[in-house]
């Protein structure tokens, strides 16, 4: 347990090695096998988010609704309260993708390698909403974008993340402070999350797809792969394919710094 003010977070780290590896989002539970594969070539950490799965979750809960900005900040305390040594590549599944970005552009001296699992882009929800606005009945996309920019209660949604505001956020540091020259893997899944009958499925996903090619353009010579049988739950579906990628980030990382 980590002290992050008036509250305990719950910090996992194994291994040995240089750089350390951060899972970000979820739970330790969510990382613990592919953690342990990677824990044999380096320093591997993942942590509770606070208020993630509700009771589950062993951190303290914390104050909602929370931002990208909170989760960064809360981050970069628990590895600096801990001890934990620098510099970090930094894993981001989803929304942690989003907390990642902006995380290395805050942080950039200690930010060595990123590897996006599914991440959120920046202007994800943005040109979601005005895509669907082309494609949707006007009755239908009033009440997708009315759900959008709506937090769910807390019952259904524990962690409360702003992510209208996420987002502007990591935007806003990535123009002020773009990230610097590192190694860089994009994840992407190949299996359609949505599949219902009235939804433009092909469209939806053609956007994710071009975002996630956005976001391999942040640096040169990034990886794209995609899990062409997998659905948005990377890491539960190819566990082995995040081990590969985070490795060769990890391993690119080293050759940079010597």
């Amino acid at each position: 347990m980590i002290r992050v003010g008036d509250r305990n977070v719950f910090l996992r780290c194994t291994g040995h090695g240089s750089p350390t590896v951060v899972f970000q989002l979820g739970q330790t539970t969510d990382w613990y096998a592919i953690q342990n594969s990677l824990s044999s070539i380096t320093r591997v950490c993942s942590y509770d988010l606070p208020n993630a799965n509700g009771p589950f979750s062993r951190s303290e809960p914390a104050p909602t609704p929370r931002t990208a900005a909170d989760v960064v900040t809360e981050l970069h305390t628990v590895l600096t309260t801990a001890g934990v040594p620098g510099p970090y590549v930094l894993a981001g599944f989803s929304n942690g993708g989003l907390y990642s970005l902006l995380y290395a552009s805050r942080y950039p001296s200690d930010v060595t390698g990123l590897v996006l699992i599914d991440g959120v882009h920046p202007d994800y929800y943005a040109r979601r909403l005005a895509l669907m606005e082309q494609l949707l009945p006007p009755d239908v996309y009033a009440a997708f974008a009315h759900e959008a920019a709506t937090l769910l209660p807390r019952l259904i949604d524990p962690e409360q993340i702003d992510i209208v505001t996420s987002q502007t956020q990591t935007r806003a540091a990535l123009a002020a402070h773009p990230l610097r020259r590192m190694p860089l893997a994009v994840l992407s899944h190949g299996v359609p999350g949505e599949n219902r009958p009235d939804w433009p499925v092909a469209e939806d996903e053609a956007l994710w797809a071009q975002l996630q090619t956005e976001l391999a353009a942040l640096e040169p010579h990034s990886t794209r792969v995609v899990a062409a049988d997998s659905d948005h739950n990377i890491p539960l579906n190819r566990p082995d394919l995040v081990v590969a990628q985070v490795t060769r980030v990890v391993r690119a990382a080293r050759t940079a710094e010597n």
